[in-house]
């Protein structure tokens, strides 16, 4: 069931949202490199032990550099619902700590499945996320990104920042050259000692 309507307008609210710090939890975030400049954002995302994620509870990752709208986008299961906005998805009932770009896209997964809870005793790993950027990422190599999640569409709201490697495409290039090149350099080495000894 929706707690609360959601905001997708950017509009003010009086007073901080309400946070908890169990829930949805985005536990970690990188890069992958798919083409050149294509990469992919890739978030581990769990829901914490003992709570049940709700038809429209969602999470949202804000201000993703170089998302173009319209990307592609991985789920782990067919009922979780992606979408993109240049503000929110947040719910009302709150404003948030920190200030949503409104000239960047943001990253939403809605759960439109039947409700499911994770074990009283651990988290509940809900997968992989992944959503592709079209243009090259930009410096610094990391980039802390807020994100916010809700077991229910409401609040309150679990809320943190995930870490996402950004390669450079030059150090990734040179990584894949200088690995490539190991075997070429055994194998000469082995030649050389072959003739010495023959």
């Amino acid at each position: 069931m929706l707690g609360a309507t959601l905001t997708g307008a950017g509009k003010a609210r009086a007073g901080p949202i309400p946070v908890v710090s169990n829930g949805i939890i985005v536990v970690s975030g990188s890069t992958t490199q798919t083409g050149d400049p294509t990469y992919e954002y890739v978030f581990d995302v769990h829901l914490s032990a003992g709570f049940t994620l709700e038809t429209n509870g969602f999470f949202t990752i804000y201000d993703l550099p170089a998302l173009p709208p319209g990307a592609f986008d991985i789920a782990p299961n067919k009922s979780w619902a992606f979408s993109e906005q240049t503000v929110g998805m947040t719910p009302s009932g709150g404003t948030l700590p920190f200030t949503d770009d409104p000239t960047v896209e943001n990253a939403t997964w809605a759960w439109r499945g039947a409700s499911i809870t994770a074990p009283s005793t651990r988290d509940l790993d809900l997968g992989t996320f992944i959503v592709g950027s079209t243009t090259e990422l930009p410096s610094p190599p990391v980039v802390l990104l807020w994100w916010l999640g809700t077991v229910d569409g409401g609040v309150p709201v679990t809320l943190g920042r995930v870490g996402v490697n950004v390669p450079e495409p030059s150090a990734v290039i040179l990584l894949a050259l200088g690995v490539g090149a190991i075997p070429l350099f055994w194998r000469r080495r082995r030649e050389r000692r072959r003739s010495v000894v023959g």
